[in-house]
Order: C-alpha cells, then sequence, then structure tokens
C-alpha cells in the first residue's frame, strides 16, 4: 500500500513538474528569450519524450522563430501520440499555410477530419486555402460550415468578405464585410476592402464614403489614397484625382503603378506634356516591384508614343 502510495506521489510530482516547465516556456516565448524556452520544453521532454505539452510547445516555439519544417516535425510527433489534439492539427496547418503548400492544409484536414469538422478556427483555415487555390465553391462551404459553429466568428467573415470580392461578387461581400464596422469602426482595412467593393460595382458615393474614414484614421494610408483617386479617375474628374496621386507620390515617387495612373489623369486634363513626361519617366527601368504593373497600361503608350 505505501509503495502504491508512493508512486501515486512521484506521478503526481512529474506532473505538476511538466506543467511548471511548459508553463514557464510559453511566458519565455512571450518575453522573446527563444533560446531559454527551447531549453524549457527540452526538458519537458526528457522526462517524458510523448508528452502533449512539450511536443506541441517546441512545434510552437518553433514556428513562432520561423523553424517550419521542424515545427512540422514535432505538431506530427505529437498527433502519432495523440490523433486528436487540435492544437498539433492547428499547428501543421499554419506551418504548411506559411510555407503556400495549400494542398497539405486541406490534406491536413481530410486526414483529421474527426476534429476539424467540429472546430470553427480549423475550418476556417481549410476555408482559407481553398480559396486562395481560387476553390472557390468549397472555399464557401467551409466557411458557411464555421459560421454554423461560431456564428459572430470575426477572422471568418473577414474570409467570407475576401472569398466573395475574389469572385467578384461584391455586393455579397459588402454584406459580410459591414457586419464588422460596428465592432471595428478604425479598422482601416476593412473600411478600404468595403471601399474597394463600392468601387467595383462603381457605386463612387459609398466608396468615397469608406475611403474617406480609412483617411481621416490614416491620412498618408496607401489603400484609402489610392481607393480615393480611382473613385474619381472612374468618374472621369482627373483634377481631384490628381490630389490624391499626388499624395501617395509624395511618399512613393519611384511607384510605377501610380506615376502611370497619374500620367492618364493628366491626360484626361489635356496635360500632354506634362503626362509625356511621366509617361517618359516611366519607361526607365527600375528594381520594384510595381515595374511589371506598367505592361498593364497599353493605352498610355499608345497615346503618347
Amino acid at each position: 500500500m505505501s509503495e502504491l502510495k508512493e508512486e501515486i506521489e512521484n506521478s503526481d510530482q512529474e506532473f505538476n513538474k511538466i506543467k511548471t516547465l511548459a508553463k514557464d516556456a510559453y511566458r519565455l516565448i512571450d518575453q522573446q528569450r527563444y533560446e531559454d524556452a527551447r531549453l524549457k520544453f527540452k526538458e519537458l521532454l526528457e522526462i517524458d519524450p510523448s508528452n502533449t505539452y512539450g511536443l506541441v510547445g517546441m512545434g510552437d516555439l518553433l514556428y513562432k522563430t520561423r523553424q517550419l519544417e521542424e515545427a512540422v516535425y514535432y505538431y506530427k510527433l505529437c498527433l502519432q501520440n495523440d490523433t486528436s489534439n487540435k492544437f498539433s492539427i492547428m499547428g501543421l496547418m499554419n506551418c504548411f499555410r506559411d510555407m503556400k503548400q495549400l494542398a497539405n492544409v486541406i490534406n491536413v484536414a481530410e486526414e483529421y477530419r474527426h476534429i476539424t469538422m467540429s472546430d470553427a478556427s480549423i475550418l476556417s483555415r481549410v476555408a482559407d486555402a481553398y480559396r486562395k487555390l481560387k476553390n472557390y465553391k468549397e472555399s464557401e462551404v467551409y466557411y458557411m460550415a464555421a459560421l454554423q459553429i461560431n456564428p459572430n466568428d470575426q477572422y471568418v467573415i473577414v474570409g467570407l468578405g475576401h472569398l466573395y470580392f475574389a469572385s467578384q461578387r461584391y455586393h455579397e461581400a459588402i454584406k459580410w464585410w459591414e457586419k464588422l464596422v460596428d465592432a471595428q469602426p478604425n479598422n482601416i482595412k476593412i473600411l478600404t476592402e468595403i471601399g474597394n467593393s463600392y468601387r467595383k460595382i462603381k457605386d463612387y458615393e459609398k466608396a468615397l464614403e469608406f475611403y474617406e474614414k480609412a483617411r481621416s484614421i490614416d491620412p498618408k494610408n496607401f489603400f484609402a489614397l489610392y481607393g480615393l483617386a480611382e473613385c474619381y479617375r472612374g468618374q472621369r474628374l482627373y483634377k481631384e484625382s490628381i490630389v490624391y496621386w499626388e499624395k501617395i507620390l509624395s511618399f512613393d515617387p519611384h511607384n510605377k503603378l501610380i506615376i502611370a495612373r497619374y500620367a492618364e489623369s493628366l491626360r484626361g486634363m489635356g496635360e500632354y506634356d506634362k503626362a509625356i513626361e511621366c509617361f517618359t519617366k516611366n519607361l526607365k527601368p527600375r528594381d520594384d516591384k510595381f515595374y511589371p504593373n506598367y505592361k498593364e497600361e497599353p493605352y498610355i503608350y499608345n497615346k503618347f508614343n
């Protein structure tokens, strides 16, 4: 009897030590003391090599430090011992998502379907993967399944907005994104996304309203200024459009896409000499990410060359 009691006490002590090590390790991660956290998890796994706290924790640490392939190893090791561990499943999906291995995200969801179909966070990750693979039908199925579990999940609602925008269902994108405005009135990304959707359906008045809200929060926000300029350009109000192109060029003077748009607005106002000057500037090769977009503006070249 005394031996059994001693065994139970030792087991309790070991469990408490493991729990403390895991707690300390996560605290160290929060403090960005990653090497110290690694040593804590290593000590934990030396006590119990199959412990889920230690395996998931090591995976989370490696994910946090962007060692994604190593993180995958620990998450998979955990799932070998516990096929229902949702933290490992989510960790795996996050790793594959960040490595742009979207098919693997879906494969994980299928393999662990007994867990994934009942967890909104996991379902939304599968929906994201399908959306990025342009399989919009399957993406919608998974987002809606996630909403059935948690109707107010803001991550899912944002995802639905992106899905409908990508599939050119702009009215539906607006419907979902506007659900978030009351909860996040100062979320510039949401405001500009709504503005983009209204602009796509040529409701410029509503689009301007949301872009202005975003600009009032951040006067130099690229997407708010771009949206305002595009709204005025779409209405052929080139003078107003130029105001916002110039604001962007004041802090991003070599952006070839903006220079091209600026040149077009100048052309619309009849300022051909200045437009040609901008166009010529755009012809000079620069190593910037917007250069390829210039090839999408052939009408400017045809007009002035």
